[in-house]
């Protein structure tokens, strides 16, 4: 989809840049890569050469407005010169050639080079939708002269109306749109673009006139304040949209696309107008809006490109030691979020300031080769920063690096995208004045507006888009299930060292169970039951096991038996069935396989009464329910002179057969061992219990 998106274009562009030549002629020598000085023109001279530059957010109308002489035929002239526009078709053959087989080739790559390729793909094409539909807004602003007040207040006053106004309609579109998912991201993902690019104009703008303000005896100063204040007002739109739509809105999916729309507005045009204050500081001078009005180049400041670079890499180191660790500083997603979007976007400005000024100074940016140069070496740069990435991607990393690295992408996308802007802007603003109908260039602006995204955002939505929201949806289940194994691992970790707590206590065994029935118990939930499982039964029933107080019948009372299944029905069975005279005979039930954990808490409870140790046998146990079953007879062979009376158990086939079984444990059997064996309960009692076992 992009080598199509990308050859589509790059035609569009070849085709204006000829009419372009055909109108305004201009015959130039092959570039030579050397430095070059800023020709200093008269104040009539001004609309002659222009280079690239120094922004790319308003660019305006980018037509040479000088040398307007016509010299009959393009190309080669009898003189074997090469005119502008035999480069940049040479150039652009050139890139389709390469680019198309390597961006293919990367798209269907299995594994993290094909996931972050179609990412980066997911955001060339989103990036590209956004500046076609800026390139319309900015006209129409400049057609019907919204912002022609020649005031700074007023202008920048209707500039953030316009915006927000933007952004209010966005926030509404996307409410209709959240009952279909991937629609509502997409939209999100262009919208986001978009209101960030104008609102990058609107504040480009404003930067401008506040350096020229005659009152502004500090301009340096006032780019930077000119940033708080952004930050204030925008703070303030977001709390006031939290406040009054977003935090009512109960759609999960449609607030995190809002949020992040949000977060990616807030940080793309911030970082901009850091980067624009920083560009006055060392140029001393703010970069012009326009190309025809009189620029001062970056090239008759001194050290102003070490002095860029120095900027490029102290962001790259910053992200370099920031990103990993920012989740430790700070625990709001939000926040986190925003400082990554906002030091990679800040790389992503400040390499493109740095290598703007590098054509500018030492290349032929006369016309529009030198930027179609600059955004072809740009994107081979980012394909081969993916490269890089996916390589490091293989190796296996948190969540945290997953979300940097989606982040990074961003910014990488953002760099070759915003490379290539200036050109999609100009092939928009020349093919405006040229098949202009009125509205100076409108009609024809607006056309492609809403006939090319008619053939992009079909296969963009359909192949592109569903297939990166596929890779995310399949990464987060990774990491969702990697943080449950650590969870499991942790839970058994614990696991192990409650059973070690309890080890004093069975090997002193004083007096009392209660040291092996801890122990048995927290082996018995290690080997056989799953805390995430357990229910209320078995939470109830170790309870009562590990916590037995003497005469404590009336403080345990009812655990509900809430997960009756196959093995408590069996312990009610046993519960309710008596044994005859097992005390006295000691008759030890054996079973076929042993179940470690639960056989060892059968016989600490049934040989830790008094002198009843060499009476009372050990039951073995086969499996969960034989366990049980043993268990639940060994409990129910010590009643405090229940025998001698006859007592038989009450069946508790009601709600409260584990209060039974904790009644049975608590009571201390002072003189269960001299008593009599219990009376066999009615046969009719065990029948059932026996089939629900």
């Amino acid at each position: 989809m992009l080598c199509c998106s990308r050859t589509v274009c790059a035609i569009l562009i070849l085709h204006v840049q000829g009419i372009r030549e055909d109108v305004h002629l201009e015959v130039v020598d092959a570039p030579a890569l050397q430095p070059r000085k800023a020709q200093h023109k008269e104040p009539g001279h001004d609309h002659g050469h222009h280079g690239h530059h120094g922004h790319h957010g308003h660019h305006g109308h980018h037509g040479h407005h000088g040398h307007h002489g016509h010299h009959g035929h393009h190309g080669h002239h009898g003189h074997g010169e090469v005119s502008e526009g035999d480069l940049n078709n040479a150039l652009g053959l050139l890139v389709t050639a390469v680019m198309v087989p390597s961006v293919v080739y990367m798209a269907l790559t299995e594994g993290a080079v094909a996931v972050m390729t179609l990412k980066m793909i997911d955001v060339f094409v989103s990036i590209f939708l956004a500046v076609l539909w800026y390139s319309v807004w900015a006209q129409a602003l400049d057609t019907f002269g919204v912002l022609d007040n020649g005031c700074a207040i007023v202008n920048t006053i209707m500039s953030v109306i316009a915006v927000v106004f933007l952004y209010a309609a966005a926030n509404r579109i996307a409410f209709y749109l959240r009952g279909t998912k991937t629609p509502l991201i997409t939209f999100g993902s262009c919208a986001g673009h978009f209101i960030a690019f104008a609102g990058i104009g609107m504040c480009n703008m404003a930067q401008f006139q506040l350096s020229k303000y005659p009152g502004n005896s500090i301009p340096i100063t006032g780019s930077f304040l000119f940033c708080v204040g952004i930050v204030v007002v925008f703070v303030c739109v977001s709390l006031v949209n939290n406040k009054v739509w977003l935090g009512a809105v109960e759609h999960h999916l449609l607030r995190e696309v809002l949020q992040e729309m949000e977060l990616d507005i807030i940080g793309l045009v911030l970082t901009y107008c850091v980067t624009q204050a920083f560009r006055h500081l060392v140029a001393g001078v703010f970069p012009p809006l326009e190309e025809h009005q009189a620029k001062e180049h970056l090239a008759e400041v001194p050290h102003v490109g070490v002095e860029l670079a120095a900027w490029l890499v102290s962001w790259v180191v910053i992200g370099c030691v920031l990103l990993p660790r920012v989740h430790t500083f700070c625990h709001n997603h939000s926040i986190i979020h925003l400082v990554k979007v906002s030091v990679i976007m800040l790389v992503a400005w400040s390499y493109l300031e740095y290598f703007d000024w590098f054509f500018e100074t030492y290349g032929h940016t006369e016309g529009s080769f030198g930027h179609t140069l600059f955004a072809t070496l740009t994107t081979f740069a980012a394909l081969t920063l993916l490269q890089l990435m996916a390589f490091v991607d293989s190796r296996g990393w948190s969540k945290d690096f997953r979300e940097t690295r989606n982040i990074g992408i961003t910014g990488v996308a953002l760099t070759a995208a915003w490379s290539w802007e200036h050109c999609y802007k100009e092939a928009f603003d020349v093919v405006g004045e040229r098949y202009q109908v009125g509205y100076k260039g409108l009609v024809p602006k607006l056309f492609l507006a809403l006939v090319l995204p008619c053939f992009m955002l079909p296969p963009y939505v359909m192949h592109i888009k569903t297939r990166v929201i596929r890779n995310e949806e399949a990464e987060a289940e990774d990491m969702l299930d990697a943080g449950h194994k650590n969870a499991d691992e942790v839970e058994d970790l614990q696991g192990r060292e409650d059973s070690k707590g309890h080890e004093d206590s069975v090997e002193e065994g004083a007096g009392t169970p209660l040291g092996l029935r801890g122990k048995s118990m927290n082996t018995g939930n290690r080997s056989g039951h799953k805390d995430s499982n357990e229910g209320a039964a078995l939470a109830g029933l170790r309870q009562s096991i590990t916590t037995g107080h003497e005469d404590s019948v009336e403080e345990g009372a009812g655990h509900k038996d809430s997960n009756e299944g196959a093995a408590l029905a069996g312990l009610r069975q046993s519960i309710t069935t008596g044994h005859e005279d097992s005390v006295e005979e000691g008759a030890g039930h054996k079973d076929s396989n042993e179940g470690a954990a639960l056989a060892g808490l059968r016989q600490s409870i049934t040989t830790g009464h008094e002198d009843s140790v060499e009476e009372g046998a050990g039951h073995k146990d086969s499996n969960e329910g034989a366990a049980l079953a043993g268990l639940r007879q060994s409990i129910t062979t010590g009643h405090e002179d229940s025998v001698k009376e006859g007592a038989g158990h009450k069946d508790s086939n009601e709600g409260a057969a584990l209060a039974g079984l904790r009644q049975s444990i608590t009571t201390g059997h002072e003189d269960s061992v001299e008593g009599a064996g219990q009376k066999e309960q009615p046969s009719h009692a065990a029948g059932p219990a026996t089939a629900a076992s």
